[in-house]
């Protein structure tokens, strides 16, 4: 089955991913920082004062340079694109080495890789009667695994 998708992918598209991902980060950062943090309380032998203090500046201002380094990057150089394409199953499978699909009420994101996504929105598709059978069609998709 063919799917027409004809619009413009903005920065906010990706903003959302970027979003995500930043989500992501600063929670790994604030979970290491957390453990350290437990270290350095136990080693400081009952001054706590010292450790908290340093664990939550490094935490906020590591936190928000993270949100910041992303963000900033990529939306400085980023143009929108203009999409018009055909898309069928066949062609991802065999176009798109696709390692992970994200499936939301008005979006499909397919992951190609570390740093490469095409987003799917569901007011650029042409024919709108077709979005569950693309939304179905992406979950089944086979994901392909790192090599």
């Amino acid at each position: 089955m063919f799917y027409h998708f004809k619009g413009t992918i903005t920065g906010e598209d990706y903003q959302r991913i970027l979003g995500q991902m930043t989500k992501r980060m600063m929670l790994v950062f604030s979970g290491i920082m957390l453990i350290f943090l437990v270290i350095n309380l136990f080693m400081s032998k009952g001054q706590w004062l010292w450790p908290v203090v340093s664990a939550l500046l490094v935490l906020v201002l590591g936190n928000l340079f993270l949100h910041w380094q992303l963000k900033s990057r990529f939306l400085k150089n980023f143009k929108p694109q203009e999409l018009d394409m055909y898309v069928t199953e066949e062609q991802i499978k065999a176009q798109m080495n696709v390692r992970n699909v994200e499936i939301f009420s008005d979006r499909v994101h397919f992951f190609q890789g570390r740093n490469q996504v095409m987003i799917f929105k569901k007011d650029m598709l042409q024919d709108l009667t077709q979005w569950d059978s693309f939304v179905n069609m992406a979950k089944n998709l086979p994901l392909q695994t790192k090599k």
